[in-house]
């Protein structure tokens, strides 16, 4: 990620934000949350699912 979209001193604009960018045929999301809102363990379970979830879409299931 090259900067943000947001000051980390105002609120945030949305609880988690997700961003994806598509270079050189390779697929690149980031994830940002705030870690008193969210453990990090609950964004890598919903990250996870969520490249599953795209993987499926990519093979045509």
């Amino acid at each position: 990620m090259i900067g943000r979209d947001f000051d980390l001193r105002e609120a945030r604009p949305h609880l988690i934000d997700v961003g994806a960018l598509v270079q050189g045929g390779r697929m690149t999301v980031s994830w940002s949350y705030s870690s008193a809102q969210y453990a990090r363990g609950t964004i890598t379970t919903l990250a996870d699912a969520y490249a599953r979830a795209l993987g499926e879409l990519a093979e045509g299931r």
